[in-house]
């Protein structure tokens, strides 16, 4: 059981055969990923194992975020509705998913009212839970990894092998089928997922990387310039982006950090008004945020 960018745990995983729970992971998956696949007793000549068996992982039941609320905030909000204004697009497939909230297979404002709803306790989760789970299985086909990493996903089939259909969006999400006697049973990609969390379009659900960065803006509140001062352990690429309280972008920034301490200065500060702002630091494996104000 693997989630994009980091292994997942505290997730039970059922197995069932025609409809009938064969077993399920026990203990839950693990803090490496990992679950066992017949962790019960398959009682010999049953046919399970040349029957088409039914993975489904359930939600995350430990707090934290497990919990439909959490990581979501604002700035979700913000990078949904400036990809639906077409004036940041969703950078890949992954969080184009984690913003259809409403599981409709489009991003409009719908989506944001399901956000704003669970983030104000209205309701209690979303239409199809807080985690979608994307099968690996569906990577091992070239024709579906071309029109998932589209422009829009949501547009992608699967051909099932177990079932001999085409699956169209959203189901091949959350479940796979496999046959465990089959060759391609042997590989661990019919078994394994990528969770993504609804809502969570900015993935700061987990940001586990090899690489470190520390950011902080300085100083604040400010008068003319504010700066940016950037620590890490390696060089990288990141964009840095600054919002208003309306979540307006109002300065972006682009810049090649070198290993070591860095200091950015935003030159066309001085034109923001009085006020508080908020910045995002996206780069390949993560991303930060944080604050401000201008005197």
């Amino acid at each position: 059981m693997y989630m994009v960018g980091a292994n997942m745990e505290n997730i039970r995983v059922v197995i069932e055969n025609a409809n009938q729970s064969v077993c399920s992971s026990s203990p839950m998956v693990t803090n490496d990923g990992l679950y066992l696949t017949f962790p019960c007793a398959v009682p010999p000549n049953s046919g399970v194992l040349s029957s088409p068996l039914t993975i489904i992982p359930q939600n995350r039941i430990d707090p934290g975020n497990g919990l439909p609320t959490d990581p979501i905030r604002g700035d979700d909000i913000i990078l949904i509705r400036d990809h639906i204004l077409n004036l940041v697009p969703l950078s890949n497939a992954y969080k184009m998913v984690a913003a259809d909230a409403n599981n409709s297979g489009t991003i409009t404002t719908l989506d944001i009212v399901e956000i704003r709803r669970i983030i104000l306790g209205i309701t209690s989760d979303f239409p199809s839970g807080s985690w979608r789970y994307l099968p690996q299985y569906c990577m091992l086909d070239p024709t579906f990894i071309s029109e998932f990493d589209d422009d829009n996903p949501f547009d992608a089939s699967w051909y099932s092998p177990v079932l001999r259909t085409n699956l169209k969006y959203p189901d091949w999400l959350d479940k796979v089928n496999v046959v465990p006697s089959s060759s391609e049973a042997e590989l661990i990609e019919p078994w394994s997922f990528q969770a993504i969390k609804v809502g969570d379009v900015n993935c700061s659900a987990f940001v586990h990387s090899t690489s470190k960065l520390y950011v902080d803006a300085y100083p604040s509140p400010f008068s003319e310039h504010v700066s940016f001062r950037f620590v890490t352990d390696q060089d990288k690429f990141v964009q840095l982006n600054v919002f208003d309280i309306t979540g307006r972008i109002v300065a972006r920034k682009e810049i090649n950090l070198s290993k070591g301490n860095q200091t950015v200065s935003l030159t066309d500060s001085g034109s923001l008004y009085s006020g508080l702002y908020y910045y995002t630091v996206e780069w390949q494996n993560g991303l930060l945020q944080g604050k401000f104000s201008k005197k």
